[in-house]
């Protein structure tokens, strides 16, 4: 049975503010539950007991909270929910009485967690723990509510609370000079810069988790930690380096657990053994022993009922499967696990399961495939983006809302003391009609007071929310805006082109990708990466009129929407960009970074040209049929379609759409099939090449 340690003896965070080294050390009551818990793997009815004992010397509100926060947690973990009513109705019942105590609350949230059975009402429960948790006295139900909230903040994409979290858990075990608990926060810390950040950083975190576990007398601890230390290698595709790591991780296993009997080692140590070996065959091109190995993964999965080990062995079996020329395995493998990982909500194992796919099929030649999963990655990203910031708005509202309504209370409940007080001094002093103007004068000023309270707070929260919106429609990094400003903008975008082609204007949308990006990530840094897109994005607004509009589509995509333009002053404005972004070389510490792009493009509305066969009257009413079927949604995925073909053809060069044929095949065909259709003559391209050589420019306004 699994230990109910709550951040004193398993890996916990702390979700409170920077605070004062004293608050963050674990109490003496605290001391005491702790060595509980450490027995509670050996003895049920002797962890029972011996808590029952420890309830006799409750003092405090905050120490019966952390006490009912045990009981629940090991009821929890015992199957036993129907005892956690009993302790949620005490919990309530303390509240009542001690309205101001968050260690009460806290504690009321994680039963809560602990009683439901829905993951929807699990998280929602964790969020509120979390936010009363940063105002609790006690460091071990701060830290074990913070363990939980990394979990949730991770799987969401929340990466930056994750890594607030995990500096707090790691300052709060300074404060108890545990090296324990340094290593297991470490670790942690390591854990999201792998999934998020900069793997030099994992490296180098995990290194520290080794070093410090190396001074604790248990050491199965650093057999996760040396297996982790592979994984992050083997992440980092270091061949020579993964192969030594895989090895010393398993000989160093062996070593530790020789004496141990075989039934008391944790299972966990064989799927992590079987995963670094999978892929490290992987990385080896070894596929049929990648396949094996995966397959072993996944009986263990099964046997054990681990629905997220069963998806990740099922990625790793059609990925190998894929580069052995097989792509069958998307529907049998492939998609279930996707449709796994989404239910369960791991945005990580969602998103390197679709770059890896991609990679996967583009290396055995199957390019629309490969374009097609890492386009279902970019929308799965944004889609997880859009939800993080919804729910941070959320639980930031939620902060605001519980912290005014506990300073509300505190103050009213001041104020009505106070009343009380000088009441009762005045009916000493004063006549009994003194007493009524008294009493009278001082409602009324109690309620301008409220009212003037309430006002405040409701400017300030529209405050929050007009800042959180205008973040919501701009891109951080670049300052342009992203893809909900111009979707919040399209409608009146759309009609402005209707109403210009009516007089015969042309309006255009250009879609700019970055060649080779991730290269840059990969060999300069993902700081390098993030310079480059700001260089671009600056070159990119100096070729364009204050009237057009640039927005960061996402990833290293950029989409200009240009009011006014025709056929020649498009193509000359496509080369101008690619020109001036290929131009001079990004100098980013010290290394010259070569930069270019591609550029697909459409004129709108679409031009449709009547087929030659048909006489002029025919021609042109079906070209008018074909021209309204066009909708700006349409022209997004066309523009698309030209950038793709562009990458396709060697990048570093712009595909525009001038017309289409009025005999060209239907347009959910198109969107798949522009080449083939250029190909047949069902429409018009124009390509542009871009600069061989880096020619000095000056960046000049578009006409």
């Amino acid at each position: 049975m699994a230990s109910i340690c709550l951040g004193l003896c398993a890996p916990s965070l702390s979700t409170a503010q920077t605070r004062d080294k004293n608050l963050d050390r674990f109490t003496e009551f605290e001391q005491s539950l702790d060595t509980i818990a450490k027995l509670s793997n050996a003895n049920t009815r002797l962890t029972q007991d011996k808590l029952e004992q420890l309830r006799k010397l409750v003092r405090s509100p905050s120490e019966l909270a952390v006490l009912n926060t045990y009981k629940c947690e090991f009821s929890r973990l015992n199957r036993q929910l129907s005892e956690i009513d009993s302790v949620i109705q005490e919990l309530n019942e303390s509240i009542t009485k001690h309205l101001e105590n968050y260690d009460l609350r806290t504690a009321l949230e994680l039963c809560s967690y602990a009683k439901a059975t829905d993951s929807s009402a699990q998280a929602f429960h964790v969020s509120k723990a979390y936010q009363f948790a940063r105002f609790a006295q006690s460091a071990s139900l701060r830290f074990f509510t913070s363990n939980m909230y990394i979990e949730l903040t991770a799987t969401q994409g929340r990466a930056s609370d994750a890594v607030t979290a995990a500096q707090i858990a790691l300052a709060i075990a300074d404060a108890n000079d545990d090296s324990f608990r340094k290593s297991l926060a470490l670790r942690a810390m390591a854990a999201i810069e792998l999934d998020y950040g900069d793997k030099e950083a994992a490296l180098d975190y995990i290194n520290q988790t080794i070093e410090l576990s190396q001074t604790i007398p248990n050491r199965q601890n650093e057999i996760y930690y040396r297996f982790n230390r592979a994984s992050v290698i083997l992440a980092m595709k270091r061949l020579l380096e993964a192969r030594s790591a895989v090895k010393a991780a398993e000989d160093f296993a062996k070593e530790v657990t020789k004496n141990i009997p075989q039934e008391l080692i944790s299972p966990e140590i064989k799927v992590l053994q079987l995963a670094n070996a999978a892929e490290l065959a992987y990385l080896e091109a070894d596929y049929p022993q990648a396949k094996k190995l995966a397959s072993e993964m996944r009986n263990i999965g099964k046997q054990a009922n681990l629905p997220l080990l069963v998806a990740g062995a099922d990625v790793g079996f059609a990925l190998a499967t894929v580069r052995q020329g097989n792509d069958s395995v998307l529907e049998t493998h492939f998609k279930p696990a996707i449709q796994t990982f989404v239910e369960q909500k791991r945005a990580v194992e969602v998103r390197d399961a679709y770059e890896n796919m991609a990679e996967a099929l583009a290396s055995i030649g199957k390019y629309k495939e490969a374009y097609y999963w890492r386009k279902e990655k970019d929308n799965y990203n944004q889609n997880l983006a859009r939800e993080s910031r919804n729910l941070r708005s959320a639980e930031l509202r939620e902060s605001n809302q519980a912290k005014q309504r506990e300073e509300e209370n505190t103050a009213l409940k001041a104020l009505t003391n106070k009343q009380q007080a000088e009441v009762e001094s005045a009916h000493l002093r004063l006549q009994r009609w003194w007493l009524l103007a008294i009493v009278l004068a001082m409602g009324l000023a109690w309620a301008a007071q409220l009212t003037w309270l309430t006002k405040r707070r409701n400017a300030a929260l529209q405050d929050i929310n007009k800042r959180l919106d205008d973040q919501g429609s701009h891109d951080a990094l670049t300052g342009l805006g992203n893809r909900r400003y111009l979707m919040q903008h399209q409608a009146e975008l759309w009609r402005t082109t209707l109403e210009r082609a009516k007089f015969g204007a042309h309006s255009a949308l250009l879609l700019i990708d970055a060649d080779h990006f991730k290269h840059i990530n990969d060999q300069y840094g993902h700081a390098a990466g993030d310079a480059a897109l700001i260089a671009i994005a600056q070159r990119l607004k100096a070729c364009l009129r204050e009237s057009d509009a640039c927005v960061r589509w996402g990833g290293e995509e950029f989409l200009v929407y240009l009011e006014q333009c025709d056929h020649s002053s498009i193509a000359a404005l496509c080369t101008r960009i690619m020109q001036s972004i290929r131009g001079t070389d990004l100098v980013h510490d010290g290394a010259k970074i070569s930069l270019a792009v591609s550029i697909g493009y459409l004129l709108l509305p679409i031009n449709i040209e009547p087929t030659q066969v048909q006489g002029q009257e025919q021609g042109q009413a079906s070209a008018t049929a074909t021209a309204s079927a066009y909708t700006l949604e349409d022209c997004f995925k066309l523009v698309d379609a030209t950038l793709y073909l562009a990458k396709r053809l060697g990048r570093n060069r712009a595909v525009g759409l001038h017309a289409i044929h009025a005999h060209c095949r239907e347009k959910q065909l198109l969107f798949k099939e522009l080449e083939p259709a250029w190909q047949a003559h069902e429409l018009d391209l124009v390509i542009t090449e871009g600069p061989l050589k880096k020619p000095v420019l000056q960046t000049v306004n578009a006409a």
